[in-house]
């Protein structure tokens, strides 16, 4: 399955001072930062010139030949580029990056099944490598395998829970499913660990849509609001304690939400920003508050959400996690609102969402 280059261009480990390095290691340095200036300007002949003597200059260091084998992939010679992502994984410092661009070689080059291995590969020497579960959970969606797809992709965030793009294929995925509670949650959780990029732009649509997609407002024929987010059904064993699922208790009380904003005739019958705004401040202080449901469900990114509520700054971020559903109530609302748009995001810049192993959400966690 192609992928998007431009996507796969990653970060490589921090230089050390020149002052640290032989006469040889600064040029290999050098000649690394001219080669890269190369690709980038199109030239990727001259760059894999410039590489091989680097690498010649600074034979212990594996980066030389990762990014060779990027030239390579820019060159669409991808028997060249498996062949050189295969020599990284010969250092003992090698990254999980570098099984990663062994498989994406693979796979450009028409051989998924080793594609998989060399993921596989990677996953023994780097259990936690959430990048390399994202990888095998594309393949397995090409090949239209969307429920082992998407194992791979919630093993990922598991093991890795800060790293975005398993959230980002999660969301993708199920927005085209009627189980789209689940597209909601995890675009949500991209959108706050990817902010500023293309995918964060795409993802902020796409959550717009999903709420709008689930929504039917009261209409002049019928005064009944609609919330279908899930085909959730509960099944009930009287030699178990009753326990309704996440995701009905989910919608059940976001549409409580909805029910007074939609009813307000400032809406018009119309899935908005400010309707969405309403409704999720409601919903939370529904589900912290009145219902105390954050025991039965714990859920870090909710939790989140409180916090907001709480310090004053959730109106300010349902519009920023919004803002690209509907650009222009965005911005109306932003400039009158500037004051308080200003400083929720200085206060947002150093106050993240914090994710670790301990701390995550993942769809699983409710079975």
């Amino acid at each position: 399955m192609k992928k998007n280059l431009f996507l796969l261009l990653l970060v490589l480990p921090f230089t050390p001072a020149l002052s640290q390095n032989s006469p040889d290691k600064q040029k290999a340095q050098e000649l690394k930062q001219e080669a890269v200036r190369l690709m980038d300007n199109g030239d990727p002949d001259k760059a894999i010139d410039l590489l091989n003597a680097a690498q010649k200059a600074d034979p212990d260091n594996y980066v030389y030949l990762y990014e060779i084998g990027y030239a390579w992939i820019i060159k669409k010679d991808y028997p060249k580029a498996i062949e050189t992502f295969r020599k990284t994984t010969r250092y003992s410092d090698v990254t999980d990056q570098c099984y990663q661009m062994l498989g994406n070689a693979y796979d450009y080059n028409g051989e998924r099944s080793k594609a998989r291995e060399a993921y596989a590969e990677g996953l023994k020497k780097f259990p936690s490598a959430g990048r390399l579960y994202m990888e095998s959970g594309l393949l397995d969606q090409a090949d239209e395998n969307y429920d082992h797809a998407v194992l791979l992709w919630e093993k990922g965030i598991e093991v890795d829970p800060n790293y975005p793009s398993n959230y980002y294929r999660l969301a993708k995925l199920f927005a085209q499913t009627n189980e789209r509670i689940w597209a909601a949650l995890y675009g949500e959780l991209f959108i706050n660990l990817e902010r500023g990029t293309d995918r964060t732009q795409e993802m902020s649509r796409i959550l717009f849509n999903v709420y709008k997609r689930s929504i039917t407002m009261p209409s002049d024929t019928s005064k009944s609001l609609k919330l279908d987010m899930t085909s959730s059904t509960i099944n009930y064993d009287p030699k178990k304690e009753f326990k309704i699922p996440f995701r009905l208790a989910f919608t059940m009380y976001l549409i409580t939400g909805l029910s007074p904003a939609a009813l307000d005739s400032t809406h018009k019958n119309e899935v908005t920003i400010a309707l969405l705004n309403k409704a999720r401040v409601i919903f939370i202080d529904i589900w912290f508050n009145q219902k105390k449901l954050d025991q039965q469900y714990p859920n870090v990114l909710l939790g989140f959400q409180r916090m907001l509520n709480e310090k004053g700054w959730l109106e300010a971020y349902n519009y920023w996690l919004l803002m690209k559903g509907d650009e222009q109530e965005f911005i109306k609302w932003r400039d009158s609102h500037s004051d308080t748009w200003d400083a929720f995001f200085t206060w947002f810049k150093d106050n993240p969402l914090h994710l670790d192993t301990s701390h995550l959400f993942i769809r699983t966690q409710y079975n």
